[in-house]
């Protein structure tokens, strides 16, 4: 940390609340690091291809988990 008036802080995920939370700590002036697992940010927001359907992660995850 460089002043004593400012933090770090570490967000873990970066689907949508994610991105949001980093997003509103840096705009408050600390040193925020982002994690995601994914090669792509968004967490659910994201579509599923498998034997030929497309799946919106979103609601589909909810509606259908055992896809």
């Amino acid at each position: 940390m460089s002043s004593s008036n400012s933090s770090e802080a570490l967000v873990i995920g970066a689907g949508f609340a994610g991105i949001a939370a980093a997003t509103q700590l840096a705009e408050l002036g600390h040193q925020v690091d982002l994690l995601e697992r994914h090669d792509h940010a968004g967490g659910r927001a994201r579509l599923f291809e498998a034997e030929g359907f497309t799946f919106d992660m979103g609601p589909s995850w909810y509606w259908m988990p055992d896809v």
